[in-house]
């Protein structure tokens, strides 16, 4: 008899908003301290939510499932303000060390792609949140 204690994570939208920033987060191999932050209070806190995304994410490695399937098997449980916000997001989660692996690129082109969202809104999204994240520019005189 084999004991299987893994519960099945259901994929809802908010879920799938955790799996995908989990993704962008350990894009460059590893998930930080201020990463792990950003994550923890994107979620509100809800531990819970990044268990249950950290689950899903070793299951699907576990099982062959690439993010690419994964975008694919959400792209129709969300609607567009949700996959926009997930997009914002990850941008913002790329950016927020000031540098982006290219694996962090990838995963962007791949939410382009399977969302069907539009290039020129991610450069705008892009542009507002690298000026966001500018600091620099309180220290000019």
């Amino acid at each position: 008899m084999r004991l299987n204690n893994y519960k099945e994570v259901r994929l809802t939208p908010q879920i799938i908003f955790a799996i995908s920033l989990m993704y962008m987060a350990s894009a460059d191999g590893h998930i930080d301290n201020k990463e792990m932050a950003y994550l923890s209070t994107i979620m509100r806190e809800d531990i819970s939510i990044l268990n249950q995304a950290n689950k899903y994410i070793k299951k699907s490695i576990t099982n062959g499932m690439s993010f690419n399937d994964f975008i694919k098997k959400s792209n129709d449980l969300l609607s567009l303000e949700q996959k926009e916000c997930i997009l914002i997001n990850m941008i913002d989660l790329m950016l927020s060390d000031g540098e982006n692996a290219k694996n962090q690129e990838i995963l962007i082109s791949i939410i382009l792609m399977e969302f069907s969202l539009d290039s020129k809104d991610y450069e705008d999204y892009r542009n507002v949140i690298s000026k966001k994240n500018d600091h620099t520019i309180f220290k000019k005189i």
